[in-house]
């Protein structure tokens, strides 16, 4: 599967979702839409899959309901 890491912030529907979500710089994306922002140069190749899973953990953290219990 194909997996970037978000060089600049824009609109894309994941996979499997029929509606797009916004990605941050910095945030990870995976399948056909890390193929599209590769190509469209709004995504670069992770450097190691430590890197990517990074994201991912950032991009969760980010999108976490702020008043969740600790």
């Amino acid at each position: 599967m194909t997996r970037g890491i978000t060089v600049k912030t824009f609109d894309g529907a994941p996979d499997g979702n029929a509606y797009p979500q916004r990605f941050e710089k910095g945030d990870p994306v995976e399948g056909d839409l890390a193929t599209v922002a590769l190509a469209e140069k709004w995504a670069r190749a992770p450097k190691d899959d430590a890197e990517f899973d990074a994201a991912v953990a950032a991009r969760a953290e980010r999108l976490a309901p702020a008043d969740r219990a600790e």
